[in-house]
């Protein structure tokens, strides 16, 4: 494994933990995420994202199925497993693409169908 794909593997490790000081730690400081459908998030905003998505799928897993290095850029295909808050079990795919830099997120854009997932929730 690379020093990209490392970083990579501890971004998920870290997720499905809720690990929020070493996922803090995995992202460069002037880093950008970027989910579908929603505008560009840097600093504070990013840690805060991810406490909402805690929230939200009190029960989460990303596991990613294929993973891709392109020179600094790492792309992800996850499935998601897991219940939201108001206890709906989801499953779903989805995309990430990482740039990264001297091992440190730089950027990330997170891709889902977010209307099916909205369908799915309201079940």
């Amino acid at each position: 494994m690379s020093k990209n794909t490392d970083a990579v593997a501890a971004y998920f490790r870290s997720v499905d933990a809720e690990d929020l000081v070493t996922l803090e730690s995995l992202f460069a400081a002037d880093a950008v995420v970027m989910a579908a459908g929603a505008g560009e998030r840097r600093g504070e905003r990013i840690l805060n994202f991810y406490k909402n998505v805690f929230k939200k799928f009190p029960e989460h897993q990303d596991a990613p199925t294929r993973i891709l290095e392109i020179g600094q850029t790492v792309v992800a295909e996850i499935e998601f497993t897991g219940r939201s808050s108001s206890g709906v079990a989801v499953t779903f795919p989805a995309v990430d693409i990482f740039d990264l830099q001297d091992g440190k997120i730089v950027r990330l854009t997170q891709w889902v169908d977010t209307s099916a997932l909205e369908r799915k929730l309201a079940t």
